[in-house]
């Protein structure tokens, strides 16, 4: 991997989510090179980054060890299902339809794990030492046991903020509680309190592991809230009109594998019949509003056509996990496994950007989230 930096000097773990993942870092020629050993080779995620002599972080990279059917779109016999090639309908030009070829999963992907843990059993001997032990030593043997565990994951993934890089811890995919993370020396998940300006695109890069939450009045986590090209080169604009977007030039801050970026705000919009934002309540059946393929089951099956309302609907689907987020204010992990979003490479504003959303009764291909929240990604293709 080419550092292309100079002044790199050492390279290390951040943090990754399976231990000893990736070992054995360094600077090499001007490629930072590191290995994933069969020993230790597991679907995980890591943090790397690349350091100048006093130990400042130049750049960082994210690992994502899957897979290859995860995003391999060489090979013919992964097309259409295993690509999830979603056929999208804008209302807006009605005899257009496009077609974007997304990932399987979540960019981050981990399946579920389970981890034993053995009964284990130590004797401690006490002493006891002094003048009176001299003439009647005493001592007493104790027998301490840890009872047998599991530790369990179930799938998940890591989340993003609006227009940064860097991908943040995901939780267990259980519920709201933080995966068990191993973290480099010297480094731990923080948030940025917002008490005052938020930071700048440099400071952001240098502490890849800080999330920085969004300031009152603004909800963003940079101090130039003009930037509306992080994720997409090409787009200078912001509103309603920017989901009509179709083309994403990839940047060096889109996070996606190579072959893919993040999609346009119109990836999403055959999940509703309407193509818009769609909320069902009372005696509404999610069947007759959602483009789905059956009942909220920690997430939603969509069907990878865009049918209309009335249609009988077949044929390929795509599951998104309700993976919950991260907080734009606390940084903490919530609505794992009721609430799901994804990013879109285009701001709405200053201040959002555009995103899916959904929950058990909502779906919304184009809505809007404060930028400083932390979502997950589903590329598409370049």
């Amino acid at each position: 991997m080419t550092a292309n930096i100079t002044n790199a000097t050492n390279a290390v773990v951040v943090w990754q989510d399976a231990e000893n993942l990736v070992t054995n870092l360094a600077i090499d020629n001007g490629f930072v090179t590191f290995d994933v050993s069969k020993a230790n080779i597991v679907q995980g995620n890591a943090l790397i980054a690349a350091r100048d002599a006093s130990n400042n972080i130049l750049w960082s990279w994210h690992i994502w060890v899957t897979p290859e059917s995860v995003f391999n779109v060489a090979n013919p016999q992964y097309d259409e299902i295993e690509n999830r090639t979603v056929t999208v309908s804008n209302p807006a030009q009605s005899t257009t339809k496009r077609t974007y070829k997304f990932m399987r999963y979540n960019l981050g992907y981990a399946s579920p794990t389970e981890t034993d843990f053995p009964l284990r059993t130590v004797k401690v001997r006490i002493t006891q030492t002094g003048l009176e032990a001299a003439f009647n030593p005493k001592s007493v043997e104790i027998t301490l046991t840890q009872t047998a565990g599991k530790e369990e994951t179930a799938a998940n993934n890591p989340h993003f903020q609006w227009g940064r890089k860097d991908p943040f811890p995901p939780s267990n995919g259980i519920n709201n509680i933080e995966r068990t993370m191993f973290w480099g020396a010297g480094y731990s998940y923080q948030t940025s309190a917002p008490t005052g300006p938020a930071e700048n695109i440099a400071v952001t890069i240098a502490n890849p592991h800080k999330f920085y939450t969004g300031l009152v009045n603004d909800y963003n986590w940079v101090k130039d809230p003009d930037y509306h090209d992080l994720w997409a080169l090409n787009n200078s604009a912001t509103g309603a009109n920017t989901y009509s977007i179709d083309t994403v030039v990839k940047t060096i801050y889109d996070p996606s594998p190579a072959g893919f970026h993040l999609p346009p705000s119109n990836a999403f919009r055959g999940f509703t019949f309407s193509g818009n934002n769609q909320t069902i309540s009372g005696s509404q059946a999610y069947g007759d509003y959602f483009n789905v393929a059956g009942p909220f089951n920690r997430g939603w099956t969509f069907y990878t056509t865009a049918f209309n309302q009335g249609d009988t609907k077949s044929g390929a689907t795509v599951f998104f996990p309700a993976s919950g987020s991260r907080n734009w204010e606390t940084g903490a992990s919530s609505g794992v496994n009721s609430r799901g979003y994804w990013w879109s490479a285009l701001p709405y504003s200053t201040t959002y950007g555009y995103t899916l959303g959904f929950n058990s009764t909502t779906v919304d291909p184009l809505a809007i989230n404060y930028r400083s929240y932390g979502f997950s990604i589903r590329s598409v293709m370049e």
